[in-house]
């Protein structure tokens, strides 16, 4: 799926994305746990991803800007 094919009525369905990381900010989280709000960007549209604490500390490593991933998620229009 490509980032211009997500519209509002997908809103809290899962779906499979790939793209290019354009910009990683982490964050530590109020418990101390860091998490990150990461740019993704595909030849259609740029979104913004929110990595949360647990997702975050078992691949931390891979949230890298110029990375190219393949990320599964839920879609938030918030």
């Amino acid at each position: 799926m490509s980032i211009v094919e997500l519209t509002p009525e997908m809103d809290n369905r899962k779906a499979i994305l790939g793209g290019l990381i354009t910009n990683v900010r982490e964050v530590t989280t109020r418990k101390g746990a860091k998490m990150a709000f990461v740019g993704l960007a595909d030849m259609t549209g740029e979104l913004e991803l929110v990595v949360f604490p647990n997702t975050y500390s078992q691949n931390a490593d891979l949230w890298k800007q110029d990375a190219v991933v393949t990320i599964s998620g839920k879609i938030n229009t918030k």
